[in-house]
C-alpha cells in the first residue's frame, strides 16, 4: 500500500510540473509591423509553429472592432490600416489561445495627409527613387529587428530552465518530506 501511494504522489508531482510546461510551450504570440501602406501580422506559438487560420481582430483603444480577418497557412495576414489610431491587434485560436499586440499610430503611414508647406523642385533629391528604395530597405530591416526582438523575448532562456529545475527539486524535496513524516507516523503507531 505504501509503495502505491509513493508512486501516486510521484505521478502527481510530475503531472503538476509537466502540464504547465506543455501549456507554456504552446503559448500564442502575435507581432505586427507596417510595410509601406499595409499592416502585416504574424501569429506563432512559442515553439515556433505558425498559428494557421487564427482569427485576427483589429481594434481601437476603446475596444471597437475595426477589422476581422484570419491568418493563412503561414500564420500571416496583411491589410490596409483601417484607421490612423493606435491599433490593438488580438489573435485568438479556436482552442482558446489568445495574444495581443499594440501597434502605435506613429507607425502607420498616412497616405492622404496634406503637405504642411509647398515643396520646391530644388528640395527634391535628383535621385528620389534611389532614396525611396533605401528608406524601404531600412524599414524592412527595422521591422525584421523588431520581430527578432519580440521572438527573443518569447524564447526559453537559461533562467527559465534553471528556475524549472529548482522548482522540480523543491517539489521533490517537499514530497520526500511529506512521505518521511507519514513513514515516521506509521512507525510510531506500530
Amino acid at each position: 500500500m505504501f509503495c502505491s501511494s509513493r508512486h501516486s504522489a510521484f505521478l502527481l508531482v510530475i503531472s503538476c510540473i509537466l502540464f504547465p510546461l506543455a501549456a507554456e510551450a504552446h503559448k500564442l504570440n502575435v507581432f505586427a509591423y507596417v510595410e509601406q501602406d499595409r499592416v502585416n501580422v504574424e501569429a506563432y506559438f512559442r515553439s515556433g509553429a505558425k498559428a494557421q487560420d487564427t482569427t485576427i481582430l483589429v481594434c481601437d483603444i476603446e475596444g471597437n472592432v475595426l477589422l476581422r480577418t484570419k491568418t493563412d497557412s503561414e500564420g500571416v495576414c496583411s491589410f490596409l490600416a483601417p484607421a490612423t489610431t493606435n491599433l490593438r491587434i488580438v489573435a485568438s485560436t479556436a482552442d482558446g489561445h489568445r495574444a495581443e499586440y499594440l501597434l502605435p499610430k506613429e507607425e502607420l503611414t498616412v497616405t492622404d495627409a496634406p503637405l504642411k508647406r509647398p515643396v520646391s523642385m530644388s528640395e527634391i533629391p535628383s535621385n528620389s527613387r534611389e532614396l525611396q528604395l533605401q528608406v524601404e530597405q531600412l524599414q524592412r530591416s527595422v521591422n525584421q529587428l523588431r520581430k527578432d526582438l519580440a521572438q527573443a523575448n518569447d524564447a526559453v532562456t537559461v533562467q527559465d530552465v534553471v528556475t524549472g529545475i529548482a522548482f522540480i527539486i523543491g517539489l521533490t524535496g517537499g514530497g520526500a518530506y511529506i512521505l518521511s513524516r507519514r513513514s515516521r507516523n506509521r512507525t510510531y503507531d506500530s
